[in-house]
């Protein structure tokens, strides 16, 4: 017996009692609570040895299912009422603690020191801190973790989190619309909608990613069919990254300083490069290529991304051990990265570390996924090192990509 056919007896238990106006997830998980006091009334007057027993006192055994069943049916219907996919919910819950508390067999392993001029490095073992962006020693802890890992989280943000549900939700009717065939990509202002037949192919990939997205620059086109509201998201996430680029330049050694030929966040002023990038990937039907993923492993162009956390999970980050792991990215969340442009321009300082979105399994096969990619360019004239220019960095990448002639 499956979630969703334990979910369906319960919604016919309760239509067919007249219970579902009262069944708000709010009385529901209130009425959860109380079912969850009397499991742990069993146990209140055991010792931790009797409490480790009870599998050999089967009256005591036969209530302490009673209660548990009570407080999973609860939990079910709370998360029915609520849209929640709870194995997409438990994997990515259980994917955070693996990042949240990596195992100590061998003892806890002490953090990589940031050292003026040392080369960066990724750890083997290296998990992305959660940062609370008003904490006063956040500038120091996210460039520390760019460092390490090559990526940052941020909570508590200046982005708001309805904006971004908002857009989310208006691109995904307008990716539902034949309206985006009007919007066909241009391969020469490299702007428009790009559809999943065209797609990316990554470095040293054969297969295109599973993926469709609109490219948005500031002078380019613009849907008519939307609001504003990514133009908005725009504006909050280009002076956000211009603040974030700021704390990277306040960080660096006089050394990697001197290689860089105007301070970061000059870099991207006035830029028309920025590329705020809406992508909608499809829910998968089993037809899709052998091989082919969500997005295969790669690398980022730019100087930085600013990243929302799309509405499912499946971005992973690759350690130097070889081991995936988990970006944490609950909704709300901002998921910062460095992009080769930001490492080229610090000789290797900052890492630019490879990525993927992966393919979901069980029923979060079935749901898109969407997410809101801001990619920070520098001015096509800014000099990132002595072999290259902002611009001949990106029409290098691009034709690798399959996007640029």
């Amino acid at each position: 017996m499956n979630i969703p056919d334990l979910q369906q007896r319960l919604r016919a238990f309760s239509d067919a009692r007249a219970w579902e106006p009262y069944q708000t997830p709010k009385n529901l998980a209130m009425a959860m609570v109380v079912e969850a006091a009397e499991l742990l009334e069993i146990f209140q007057w055991l010792t931790p040895e009797e409490s480790q027993d009870l599998a050999r006192r089967p009256d005591v055994q036969q209530h302490l299912g009673e209660e548990v069943a009570d407080v999973l049916t609860y939990l079910l219907q709370i998360a029915d009422r609520c849209g929640i996919d709870i194995d997409a919910a438990l994997e990515r819950k259980w994917a955070m603690n693996a990042q949240k508390y990596p195992p100590q067999a061998q003892g806890p392993k002490p953090p990589v020191p940031v050292v003026a001029g040392a080369p960066a490095a990724v750890t083997a073992a290296a998990t992305i801190p959660v940062l609370d962006y008003t904490a006063p020693d956040t500038p120091q802890r996210f460039v520390a973790s760019l460092r390490d890992t090559g990526f940052a989280v941020l909570t508590r943000h200046p982005i708001a989190q309805a904006l971004v549900e908002h857009i989310y939700a208006e691109w995904s009717a307008f990716f539902d619309s034949p309206a985006r065939h009007g919007y066909a990509f241009d391969v020469a202002t490299q702007d428009g909608y790009v559809s999943t037949a065209l797609s990316e192919t990554a470095k040293g990939r054969t297969q295109k990613d599973l993926k469709e997205f609109f490219h948005l620059y500031p002078q380019g086109r613009y849907p008519a069919e939307v609001s504003d509201a990514a133009r908005r998201y725009r504006a909050q996430a280009e002076a956000l990254a211009a603040e974030l680029l700021a704390w990277v330049d306040a960080a660096l050694p006089d050394d990697v300083r001197e290689r860089l030929s105007m301070p970061l966040p000059q870099m991207i002023e006035a830029s028309q490069q920025n590329l705020l990038r809406v992508l909608r990937y499809p829910p998968l039907t089993g037809d899709e290529p052998e091989g082919a993923v969500r997005a295969a492993a790669h690398e980022d162009i730019n100087l930085l991304t600013v990243l929302p956390a799309a509405s499912e999970p499946g971005l992973q980050v690759l350690g130097l051990d070889g081991a995936w792991r988990e970006v944490p990215c609950d909704f709300g969340m901002l998921v910062i990265n460095t992009g080769d442009m930001l490492q080229e321009a610090t000789g290797g300082w900052l890492p630019s570390t490879t990525h993927r979105v992966i393919n979901p399994s069980g029923s979060a096969r079935l749901k898109p996924r969407v997410s809101l990619p801001l990619f920070l360019h520098p001015r096509p004239e800014v000099r990132l090192s002595d072999r290259h220019t902002a611009g001949s960095y990106l029409a290098e990448r691009l034709r690798e990509l399959g996007l640029k002639a």
